[in-house]
């Protein structure tokens, strides 16, 4: 499982700091099972996340685990390779804060593009994205992360494959062609006059793109469509997140 930085991880727990000893010794046992794949675990690697975070650690976090392993039913169990939280500890700590780590994970994601991304449109959209998903604005979220991937598909489009586009233009959409003032892409802006289904389909058809992608693009734009419309649709948070990592895993990272 991808790593999640502890530090972020407790900064969007808001009463962190008012929680007891017991209740952070338990937080950082579920952050090194899930997110540092440690199965067995030491006081040592509980004071280490104390210490990573500038906290005050227990006076005997030795003292404080074994108190744990005599709680009824059990929150710590141990074995000869060290000790480990009870599947119901884990699974509750999973439903609470599963989704903070989630988020932690796209906007780390979002946060290391930056380099992959030279064109200054893209980085303004990767921007607004990042922005929007941090402030819990899913619907925008979703709305500038389709930006986001369809410039960048403009954007190979014409660095890479211009030619085959414009001559499968007319022969895909020939009603449209015939009505365009515009009789091939000369500049990345005549992009604008198409439909945005249609530069999907005419680059299916070209080859440009494969059909398995052209499947999850059209499924992402009828998302779009959704989110960017006035309707009484709610967009999650793991919607959004959802969106986003197959936009950027499938897209921006892919065609280069």
């Amino acid at each position: 499982m991808s790593k999640v930085d502890l530090r972020k991880l407790v900064e969007d727990i808001d009463d962190f700091n008012d929680w007891s000893h017991t209740e952070k010794v338990q937080l950082f046992a579920w952050y090194l099972h899930t997110y540092q794949n440690l199965e067995r675990l030491t006081s040592t690697a509980i004071n280490d996340c104390f210490n990573r975070l500038n906290v005050e650690k227990p006076s005997s976090t030795s003292v404080l685990i074994s108190n744990l392993e005599k709680r009824r039913p059990k929150i710590v169990l141990r074995d000869a390779k060290g000790f480990y939280l009870a599947k119901a500890v884990r699974d509750d700590f999973a439903e609470r804060y599963a989704s903070i780590t989630s988020g932690v994970k796209i906007v780390q994601l979002l946060a290391n593009l930056p380099n992959d991304i030279p064109n200054l449109i893209e980085r303004g959209f990767l921007n607004e994205v990042l922005t929007c998903f941090k402030c819990g604005a899913h619907r925008s979220a979703i709305v500038m992360a389709w930006n986001l991937a369809y410039v960048h598909l403009c954007e190979f489009v014409f660095a890479n494959h211009l030619v085959t586009f414009n001559l499968k233009w007319p022969a895909r959409h020939p009603g449209a062609h015939a009505k365009s003032k515009v009789k091939e892409i000369a500049q990345r802006e005549h992009f604008s006059e198409l439909k945005e289904s249609e530069v999907l389909e005419i680059c299916r058809s070209a080859g440009i793109i494969s059909a398995d992608l052209y499947r999850l693009l059209e499924q992402k734009l009828g998302t779009r469509n959704s989110a960017a419309h006035p309707s009484n649709i709610v967009f999650t948070q793991l919607q959004a997140e959802e969106f986003i990592h197959s936009i950027v895993s499938n897209v921006v990272t892919q065609l280069v």
